[in-house]
C-alpha cells in the first residue's frame, strides 16, 4: 500500500525531472507508428493498480482508427503488441475492461466486436446497424454485460463476452442516445439525448433511468 507521502515523493521527483527538460535522461518521449488512418479512441487495457517508482510497471492502452484496426500498445517502449485484421468500416470507439483484460469496440456501422485483450483474438460481435453506439459496463451476480445505446433512440444490454442479446429498450423514438453513464454502485444506467435542447438548461433534457438488477433479470 502507497502512502500519499511516497505518492508526493515521486510525483515531485517526476515534476522536477520534466522542467529539467532533458528528453531520454529525465523523460522519456515515444511515438506509438501502426495507424494508416486516424486514432479516433484510446483506453487503458492495464490494470490501475500500479505502485509508484516501480520499476517493472506494464502499462498497456488500446487504440482505434479510421484505418479499421484496434491495435494494442506497450506504453514505456512504444512497441505494438497486437493488431486486429484491417476492416473496411473505420471503427469510432473503443472501451476496456482491465479486470477481465478485454477490449470492446465499435464501428460506423454500429457493429460491436469484444477483443481478447492479450491476443487480440476477436472473440464475438453483434450488430445494432446504428451509425452510433455509446458503450459503457456493468456486472450484475458476478456476470459482466454492455449497455450500447445507440442513434436510433435503443438501448441493448449484451452479456460480455459472447455478446448475446439479454433485453432491448427504446429509450427515445426521436432522438438519439448521447449521454450513458453507469451509477458508482454499477446498480443505475442513466441515458440522455442533448438532441434539440437548450444546453444551457440541461434538466429539460429527455432522459431515462434504468435499474440494471432487475433489466437484466
Amino acid at each position: 500500500m502507497q502512502t500519499w507521502k511516497e505518492y508526493y515523493l515521486h510525483r515531485s521527483k517526476l515534476e522536477h525531472h520534466m522542467a529539467s527538460g532533458r528528453p531520454s535522461a529525465d523523460y522519456t518521449c515515444l511515438a506509438m507508428r501502426g495507424h494508416k488512418g486516424k486514432i479516433v479512441a484510446m483506453a487503458y487495457l492495464s490494470n490501475n493498480e500500479h505502485v509508484f517508482g516501480a520499476g517493472k510497471l506494464r502499462s498497456v492502452v488500446c487504440t482505434a482508427s479510421t484505418d479499421g484496426t484496434i491495435r494494442a500498445w506497450q506504453v514505456q517502449e512504444g512497441i505494438q503488441i497486437w493488431s486486429s485484421p484491417t476492416q473496411e468500416v473505420p471503427f469510432v470507439k473503443v472501451i476496456t475492461v482491465p479486470q477481465y483484460k478485454l477490449a470492446i469496440s465499435t464501428d460506423a456501422h454500429g457493429t460491436i466486436k469484444v477483443w481478447d485483450g492479450e491476443t487480440g483474438e476477436e472473440l464475438a460481435a453483434f450488430s445494432t446497424s446504428s451509425s452510433s453506439c455509446s458503450l459503457v459496463t456493468f456486472s450484475v451476480n458476478k456476470q459482466l454485460f454492455l449497455a450500447a445505446a445507440t442513434a436510433g433512440g435503443a438501448i441493448y444490454i449484451l452479456e460480455v463476452p459472447n455478446l448475446n442479446q439479454v433485453s432491448h429498450i427504446t429509450a427515445f423514438q426521436n432522438s438519439s442516445i448521447d449521454l450513458l453513464l453507469c451509477s458508482p454502485d454499477k446498480q443505475w444506467l442513466v441515458a440522455g439525448s442533448t438532441e434539440n435542447a437548450d444546453t444551457s438548461l440541461k434538466m429539460n433534457h429527455p432522459y431515462l433511468v434504468l435499474c440494471l438488477s432487475t433489466t437484466v433479470l
